[in-house]
């Protein structure tokens, strides 16, 4: 049995976060009354630009609940080492499975302060159910 597969490209910007900047949201699981929740299969980062280490923005995927507060790791932060322009960056899935009506997003955490984003994109794949 096949199951669709969907793609999320999730703009993160361009300019620079400061230390603690929380969450951009990507989207939301389709309610459980049209087809509930998903699986995400594969998270990957890709920057325009070059970003030098210790200047660049370490994201990790969560997901959250109705209140759009977070509840869990779907992907574990891919560290802040320095970007090329146009190199993907995989995330290490964690926790796929995202419940019906739960949201998508990515949260961006660095030690670095005022980390420039420089035009950054997260890939999200996802299939519905488990």
């Amino acid at each position: 049995m096949s199951q669709d597969v969907h793609n999320v490209n999730v703009s993160l910007s361009n300019g620079t976060l400061a230390v603690g900047t929380p969450t951009i949201f990507g989207f939301f699981a389709p309610a459980d009354g049209v087809g509930g929740g998903i699986t995400i299969t594969k998270v990957d980062y890709s920057s325009q630009g070059t970003v030098a280490a210790g200047s660049a923005p370490d994201y990790t995927l969560v997901s959250t609940d109705s209140a759009c507060l977070i509840n869990g790791t779907i992907a574990t932060a891919i560290g802040s080492a320095a970007y090329t322009a146009g190199t993907v960056r995989p995330g290490t899935i964690t926790g796929a499975w995202v419940d019906g009506g739960y949201g998508v997003a990515v949260q961006a955490g660095q030690s670095a302060a005022n980390a420039d984003i420089n035009n950054f994109t997260a890939c999200i794949q996802y299939r519905m159910g488990r």
